[in-house]
């Protein structure tokens, strides 16, 4: 077997551990799982130095922009869990282990910058697309199960003992996850980790899918909206929404009142899921459709009324009560870190409680306001960077943009969740993220990405590049 075949079945292996190795975890009893996607990772370098012993080096971008943000962002983890663990604010088990979270999932960044190629890119997509269908389908039996049967699953039982296990917190835990009648958390530590994933199976379906196949795209989003729906999280759900119309239909030409192609795919979308809910709540029997049909209305009905704040035992909307966080962050941080306003609290235990319903709050506090800000703004120049490269592209088919298209869609909705819950932080989400910033690197500001841009701007300027050759 070539080495190139062995290097993608690891890394197809590579993402599956990733996604699934809480899972593992849960079943094991033992921490040590969540390793083993760095194990095979390592594998995939050590083949990648035997292959091409004289060319394994790394190949920094000359855009810097990328690398001075991550730099930034080790820079930030190791002072602050290295302070924090020194004079005892952490133990040496908790620094170890924000190092290895936090710190390790570099290492995608690395290798998928560097040296990645297009059947290992296909083989990540694929791992993804397996794990979302694999996620989905245990969230939609298990919301079944709770939603409609009240029956806790023994995986859920066995899951909260080992996070009672695993928690630093000695208070009670929060029991949703076993509390028949209630929400499904799906496979993952999560639901919001569970629905990510199901997200990016989709993006890494349509990455592989031709573009000129618009009904298999089509199938492909109504699947996968359908297993969001049944697993009722509503925000994944809304950005789902958005970032499915922002980035494969194009949903921002309506408002230049030029709708495209696409934007007759996407009524034809609409239409079609439609037609398929009401078709499958009709053709269930009873005791599933009608049970199931009930239970997602009334989730749909108090999480409006959760956003506009008509709960009776709530005093203010989610959104007042998340401006009225951001109004009493400099408070906070007095109480607690003033130095965090600079350097932030960092990735541990210290500081501010992580974990809420205000993830954007938090990873303001994690980072404190320059490095979040920069990271944001950061996050969201290339993610627009791309949208337009993408854009500009058109139909036209390259591994390069579809790559691109990946890591733009899948960015924007890790980003957005943060308004909520975050998820960015997550370890099998983290990795995903330095995969998209290798993209962004790699191919966004590639030399020949840019003298197409340069030749592009002399197009649509002849005169000025004339009169500059004149003088």
């Amino acid at each position: 077997m070539k080495i190139v075949t062995i290097k993608s079945i690891l890394l197809f292996l590579t993402i599956l551990f990733l996604a699934f190795s809480f899972s593992i975890q849960v079943m094991t009893f033992s921490p040590l799982p969540a390793l083993a996607p760095y194990v095979l990772l390592a594998s995939v370098f050590l083949l990648t130095l035997y292959q091409r012993p004289s060319s394994f080096k790394l190949r920094w971008s000359p855009h810097h922009r990328i690398t001075f943000l991550i730099i930034l962002y080790l820079v930030s983890l190791f002072f602050n869990t290295g302070w924090q663990t020194i004079f005892s604010f952490i133990n040496l088990y908790q620094g170890v282990s924000a190092i290895f979270v936090f710190g390790l999932p570099v290492m995608f960044f690395v290798y998928f910058r560097s040296f990645a190629t297009n059947q290992e890119f296909r083989a990540v997509f694929s791992a993804m697309l397996l794990a979302g269908l694999v996620s989905g389908s245990f969230y939609v039996y298990d919301s079944y199960s709770m939603m409609v049967q009240g029956q806790v699953s023994e995986y859920n039982i066995s899951v909260m003992k080992y996070i009672e296990m695993r928690s630093l917190w000695e208070g009670p835990q929060n029991v949703a996850r076993i509390t028949p009648f209630g929400r499904s958390h799906g496979l993952l530590e999560k639901h919001t980790v569970s629905a990510a994933w199901i997200v990016l199976g989709c993006f890494g379906a349509l990455t592989l899918l031709p573009k000129r196949k618009p009904i298999k795209r089509m199938t492909i989003v109504l699947i996968f909206s359908l297993i969001l729906l049944i697993a009722l999280n509503v925000t994944s759900i809304a950005l789902f929404v958005f970032v499915v119309l922002l980035m494969e239909y194009r949903g921002h030409s309506i408002l230049y009142g030029a709708p495209s192609k696409r934007i007759v795919n996407l009524l034809l979308t609409i239409i079609t899921g439609l037609v398929l809910v009401g078709s499958l709540y009709y053709l269930l029997p009873d005791s599933i459709g009608v049970h199931l049909g009930a239970s997602i209305v009334k989730i749909m009905d108090y999480q409006v009324d959760l956003v506009s704040g008509n709960l009776k035992h709530v005093e203010h909307s989610y959104f007042g009560s998340l401006i009225r966080s951001f109004i009493s962050y400099p408070d906070d941080v007095s109480k607690i870190f003033p130095l965090g306003v600079l350097i932030g609290d960092g990735f541990s235990t210290f500081g501010f409680s992580k974990g809420g319903d205000y993830g954007i709050v938090e990873s303001l506090h994690r980072f404190g306001v320059p490095l979040f800000f920069a990271i944001l703004i950061g996050l969201m120049s290339l993610i627009r960077c791309a949208f337009k490269q993408i854009y500009r592209k058109g139909q036209k088919q390259s591994p390069e943009i579809n790559y691109l298209w990946f890591a733009g869609s899948a960015t924007l909705y890790i980003v957005l969740a943060d308004v909520h819950y975050s998820i960015w932080c997550m370890k099998s989400i983290l990795p995903i993220i330095f995969i998209n910033l290798a993209i962004f690197d790699r191919y966004l500001y590639s030399p020949t990405q840019r003298r197409l841009l340069r030749h592009s701007q002399l197009i649509r300027s002849p005169m000025s590049h004339y009169n500059k050759i004149k003088s």
